[in-house]
């Protein structure tokens, strides 16, 4: 497997192509890494390892001459011994945040971004696993620039040298990089651990790796008011929500899009970050803030920072901080004076209204990079917006979204506090969302959304008796609804910040009790969900087993989730700690035991979910 002890020759360490010579000779193995001086520049990668088993790589070219050097391409690099491998990549596009798959690896499998959205199209992960061995290694791109990757068969014909070639790093389509005498280039961390479990590829190790990292500030529960009545918002209309969202226990009350703008055209408005008079809250928006401050939430607003509309002022008045591209404009973020002024705009409105959450959102595609930088130094502004942000107001709270789930990227882990997984507001859909993240992301980022609506008295076909049914939104708005039942549903929402985004007065009396019941317990056991590790236990076409544990395995819960019922009940093997004594409901149970007999979890009907608890013994 990989050892950098291994690397010998700078083709095995990076791959570069510009103005310099093939580079030729031996790689220097140092005290925290790996060194090549090659024709008028230097690589250094240097290696930390995590008591998680993930590795950062940290990759610099520096160059050394008198002379500027042009770079056109480069990629920090990972070699492994030929053989007969597979290779998982994911998809990602609006409201499809879910699609990943292992393919075998004939010659070469590649993915590549072009768009400053980091998860549009593609994802920067990629993993490989060895079929004559079953081990495997997951790489992550901690992207601050459009990216790429490619795992390929080499072959190269001096000795017959046959490889697996690994490379990752920044996207090379109009890359045109002048390293100037005496500058260094820093290139993308990468993140690598070795897995054994090709279910979910050991993603434990990113999930602690992370949590210790980038600790969760918060793990809030969120009331947001789009999927209620979109952007039909007024200062009434939100007092009745809020009346609930109190009641229930939301920490948050969140406005989302048509608070700004022209009436009823507030999209032509976007980049106008100017409270509606005219229509929406009619200029009681600092009203309706204090109001969800005396009802003891804190106050959120929906903007889209990044872009703004042709027909926005701002856009007229202030030309030089925008570009523009297929009839949309986006701040410069390139630019030092274009970040302060956006800084200065947004900070007026969150001193204004007393704003504690943003949901940060981005709607369009941005491309092209005029200055062929890969984004490099648009990620650069961007990154120290949302760092001044941050320390200009401690304690916002920060959403990332992006069309849904096309910036949940793991690099976005610094400075964001949790993602919109996606606009896809189907409970069964977030749950395979959720899943499918999870080799990439640590659960307490990833937020759950119930989008719900009570339907009673509703009278059953056969079985006679009336009862009241929950429906919840199966796509992006309330075109298409599905039924869920409510064990179901509050077993999905488990595992990250939690939000509700409907219309509260239309949920019955019973299913308000039953959500703020739920919602109590999950604020009881905040402390084991903001730093939850999970393992997928099961995953087949009718059953889902996910696994959440803290890091010293003191509590495990086991989740089921019956997609097709055909069996009355399931063994499975939670990962334990293998030297201690659990109980497990009523019994008693030590780690060994566990391991060798599994525990037992009932199955119901379609659509449904158990779950069971170890609680070790101390």
């Amino acid at each position: 497997m990989y050892n950098i002890k291994n690397v010998k020759v700078p083709e095995d360490m990076f791959t570069l192509h510009g103005s310099m010579k093939k580079p030729v000779g031996e790689v220097k193995l140092t005290e925290d890494g790996l060194l090549f001086e090659g024709d008028g520049y230097e690589f250094v990668s240097k290696y930390e390892k995590h008591t998680s088993g993930v590795v950062a790589r940290r990759d610099t070219i520096k160059n050394i001459s008198d002379k500027d050097i042009s770079i056109c391409s480069i990629l920090s690099k990972f070699v492994f011994n030929g053989g007969e491998y597979e290779v998982y990549t994911q998809y990602s596009e609006w409201c499809g945040e879910r699609n990943g798959a292992w393919q075998p690896l004939v010659s070469e499998v590649s993915a590549s971004n072009d768009d400053v959205r980091q998860n549009t199209g593609s994802v920067p992960f990629v993993a490989i696993n060895n079929l004559q061995n079953g081990r495997g290694y997951a790489f992550h791109i901690m992207c601050d620039s459009t990216w790429r990757l490619r795992v390929r068969k080499v072959y190269a014909q001096t000795g017959q040298r046959k490889y697996i070639s690994v490379e990752l790093g920044i996207d090379d389509k109009n890359f045109d990089y002048k390293l100037k005498s005496g500058e260094s280039l820093e290139l993308p961390e990468i993140l690598f651990y070795e897995f054994r479990n090709k279910l979910d590829m050991d993603a434990y190790k990113l999930h602690r790796y992370c949590n210790e990292k980038y600790p969760a500030r918060s793990f809030p529960v969120i009331y947001n008011t789009w999927l209620s009545k979109f952007d039909n918002i007024s200062y009434d209309i939100l007092s009745e929500q809020l009346e609930v969202a109190k009641k229930i226990g939301a920490e948050y009350f969140v406005i989302d899009a048509g608070w700004f703008g022209k009436p009823n055209v507030w999209f032509e408005s976007v980049g106008d970050w100017v409270e509606c008079t005219e229509d929406s809250m009619r200029g009681r928006m600092k009203d309706f803030a204090d109001k969800v401050r005396s009802y003891g939430l804190k106050f959120g607003l929906w903007f889209e920072i990044e872009r703004a509309a042709m027909t926005a002022k701002a856009v007229a008045e202030h030309p030089e901080h925008y570009l523009t591209e297929n009839g949309q404009c986006f701040v410069n973020f390139g630019k030092e004076d274009s970040c302060e002024y956006i800084l200065d705009v947004i900070s007026e409105q969150i001193e204004k209204y007393g704003i504690e959450f943003i949901k940060f959102d981005f709607n369009a595609e941005l491309t092209y990079d005029a200055e062929r930088l890969s984004f490099l130094n648009y990620f650069k502004g961007y990154r120290k917006f949302i760092k001044d942000l941050g320390e200009r107001f401690p304690s916002l709270y920060l959403q990332n979204c992006a069309s849904g789930g096309l910036r949940m990227a793991l690099a976005n882990l610094d400075g964001f506090d949790s993602f919109w997984m996606s606009d896809d507001h189907s409970l069964y859909s977030q749950l395979e969302i959720f899943k499918t993240t999870l080799v990439r992301m640590p659960p307490r980022a990833l937020e759950k959304w119930m989008t719900i609506r009570s339907l009673a008295p509703f009278e059953p076909l056969y079985g006679g008796g009336t009862t009241e049914k929950i429906l919840v939104s199966g796509d992006s708005g309330w075109g298409h609804m599905e039924g869920i039942n409510d064990g179901f549903m509050k077993a999905v929402a488990v595992g990250g910040p939690l939000g509700i985004s409907c219309d509260l007065t239309k949920l019955s009396d019973k299913l308000i009790e039953s959500l703020t019941e739920f919602i109590a317990e999950y604020k009881a056991e905040k402390d084991f969900w903001v730093a939850t590790e999970c393992h997928i236990l099961c995953d087949t076409e009718t059953l889902l087993a996910i696994q959440y544990n803290d890091a010293a395995m003191d509590t495990v819960k086991v989740f089921t989730y019956t997609k097709i019922p055909n069996q009355k009940s399931v063994t499975l093997y939670p990962v334990i700690d293998m030297g201690a004594e659990y109980l497990v409901g009523e019994d008693k149970m030590g780690g060994e035991a566990i391991d060798a007999d599994g525990v037992e979890l009932k199955i119901s009907g379609r659509f449904s979910a158990n779950y069971i608890v170890l609680k070790k013994v101390k």
